[in-house]
């Protein structure tokens, strides 16, 4: 799974406090608000589509998202990685 799916995955399964979905406007929106960098919801949809999504631009996303990234040692004998879900919206 590359990281803009990863991306695209969370944002479809998040939720605001409110319970509504959480939509690309409204990712685009707080984007804009907290980096300061005019974002429009054409331009998230072009990132979530984008194989070559910076990290950066998916740490940005997934913050707005309530998640965190984190990088760990592998444990000895695993060779693949997974994708925890959870998030402080899902709590």
């Amino acid at each position: 799974m590359k990281i803009n799916e990863i991306v695209a995955e969370v944002l479809e399964n998040t939720t605001t406090p409110g319970g509504n979905k959480f939509t690309q406007v409204m990712l685009a929106d707080a984007l804009t608000e907290k980096y300061g960098k005019k974002t429009t919801p054409a331009a998230v949809w072009d990132r979530l589509k984008n194989e070559n999504m910076k990290v950066t631009t998916a740490i940005e996303m997934l913050d707005i998202l309530g998640y965190d990234v984190v990088v760990v040692p592998r444990e000895k004998g695993r060779e693949t990685y997974e994708v925890e879900r959870g998030g402080p919206r899902d709590r």
